[in-house]
C-alpha cells in the first residue's frame, strides 16, 4: 500500500470538515481501513501484515 495515498486523501478532503476513520479487526490477511468524508467520498484500503510492518519501520526511522 502506499501510504502517500492516504495522505492525499486527507489533504484533499480534510476542507470538507472532520473525517471519520474506522479499520475492520485484524485478520491473518490483514484490515480494512476507511477514511469518510463528510460529503461521502470514502477511502478504502486493504492493509496487508507486510504494509503495516513496512510502514512502522518507516516511520521509526524518521525518529
Amino acid at each position: 500500500m502506499q501510504f502517500g495515498d492516504l495522505g492525499e486523501f486527507v489533504s484533499d478532503h480534510r476542507q470538507h470538515g472532520s473525517l471519520i476513520a474506522a479499520a475492520t479487526e485484524p485478520a491473518w490477511n490483514g484490515y480494512l481501513l476507511t477514511v469518510a468524508c463528510p460529503h461521502g467520498v470514502v477511502f478504502e484500503r486493504w492493509i496487508t501484515p507486510e504494509d503495516a510492518e513496512l510502514e512502522l519501520i518507516r516511520l521509526a526511522r524518521l525518529n
